[in-house]
């Protein structure tokens, strides 16, 4: 069996036990044990048996980064140069094929490890609105954060950028439409997120943007978080390597046939 692939995972509406019995199909198809962190987001944890699956309360203070950043914190010592840690948020079993996007993902856990600079794998997608490059790598690229892994350099990458969140987005008790806010973006990137998550006929919106509009406390932290999504794939990709698990065309239309197939099955009951 392959060398065991570290997770952290980022739990909230998908509880635990789902999660991990599909963690456990995919260990046994790719023949690598995968084991790791759970931070739960909700108030309160469940009760929990599995030994090799630490269970920590998280903050939710910003969703699922701030569970990536509260489990990558607590594993990063413990990872080596040739290590690799796989981020899955619980939208990958509630809204995507898991098994299937993530058997693809933990075969890359080998080549990450042999990889010196950052470097990030996962779904790259594109900018096609108001922003058509990434501000700090310069690359039409980023990888979308609901799974995605990341090599020991890249983990450290992850924690820093969380760390200057309040620097880049100003005071978390501003509103998207002050002056401050945003303070530290560019103009093209600030005027991508405000479009993404209040205007709901853009066609870049954010699914859930005429949910929240009025919500400015999740209006701040999804803001924090979109942020912190392109920010980690600008600095990786800045200085080190951004690898997309779809690189071809026929790549990308398996994955989305793949997560429609998982759609049918999900309304069906199945």
């Amino acid at each position: 069996m392959a060398r065991p692939l570290r997770c952290v995972i980022c739990c909230y509406d998908v509880g635990p036990d789902v999660i991990v019995s599909i963690l456990d199909a995919v260990g046994a198809d790719t023949g690598r044990k995968l084991f790791g962190m759970i931070v739960n987001n909700r108030s309160s944890s469940p009760s929990w048996g599995r030994d090799d699956w630490e269970m920590v309360q998280g903050s939710n203070a910003l969703m699922d980064f701030s569970a990536f950043a509260e489990g990558g914190g607590r594993v990063v010592e413990h990872v080596g140069r040739d290590e690799a840690v796989m981020f899955v948020n619980d939208s990958t079993f509630a809204k995507h094929n898991a098994r299937r996007h993530l058997q693809e993902l933990v075969k890359y856990a080998g080549r990450l490890a042999q990889i010196d600079v950052p470097c990030i794998v996962g779904k790259v997608d594109n900018y096609s609105d108001h922003c058509f490059l990434n501000p700090w790598s310069g690359l039409n690229a980023f990888v979308s954060t609901f799974a995605f892994m990341l090599n020991a350099r890249g983990v450290r990458a992850l924690l820093d950028v969380y760390a200057g969140v309040d620097s880049a987005m100003g005071d978390s008790s501003l509103e998207l439409s002050d002056p401050g806010w945003g303070v530290g973006l560019r103009p093209q990137f600030k005027e991508f997120l405000r479009t993404h998550l209040t205007m709901p006929d853009s066609p870049s919106a954010w699914y859930q943007s005429e949910r929240y509009r009025n919500d400015r406390a999740m209006l701040q932290a999804k803001s924090r978080c979109v942020y912190l999504e392109h920010r980690l794939s600008g600095e990786i990709g800045s200085s080190g390597v951004i690898i997309s698990l779809y690189p071809r065309q026929r790549d990308k239309l398996r994955f989305r046939f793949a997560d429609q197939v998982a759609k049918l099955r999900r309304k069906a009951g199945i």
